[in-house]
């Protein structure tokens, strides 16, 4: 017997081929048996999507937010600095939150260095703190928010 494990090339039309499959076969029963039989058409549902805020044609802020299995996360997000302490992070976290919904999610999740001012900001907006991560990215501490949007 000949074992091989690789990376997937992007280009390898026939391994994709079998990894779909594969899924296929393997994932429909997984899902019961973790999830539970009865589960909703839109539990897939996956999303993904830049906000960006704007002013006069000029983006001043950006939010990148996903949708998988009714968890959207927050991801990168920027605002430059002439911006800042306008309520352009409010805005595009208020409009992550309503894209979540319109996206079948029933929570949205954030994560920011524990000394970032972005900690205050998801606080503020309701966000509470589920764990901390040691030493995570940059070997910097780093805490998980999550907030219920049912």
């Amino acid at each position: 017997m000949s074992v091989d494990i690789r990376t997937l090339d992007a280009s390898d039309e026939a391994s994709k081929a079998q990894l779909d499959a594969l899924k296929k076969e393997v994932w429909p029963k997984a899902d019961e048996e973790h999830f539970g039989a009865d589960l909703h058409p839109h539990f897939f549902h996956t999303a993904e999507a830049t906000l960006v805020y704007e002013e006069n044609g000029q983006l001043l802020g950006y939010l990148e937010v996903r949708c998988e299995l009714g968890v959207a996360y927050m991801g990168s997000t920027g605002i430059v600095e002439q911006a800042r302490r306008r309520g352009v992070a409010t805005k595009l976290v208020e409009a992550a939150e309503n894209w979540a919904r319109e996206n079948y999610c029933h929570k949205v999740t954030a994560e920011t260095g524990t000394e970032w001012t972005s900690k205050g900001l998801v606080t503020a907006m309701g966000y509470t703190p589920v764990v901390t991560f040691k030493r995570h990215f940059g070997k910097i501490d780093f805490i998980v928010f999550e907030k219920f949007l049912d």
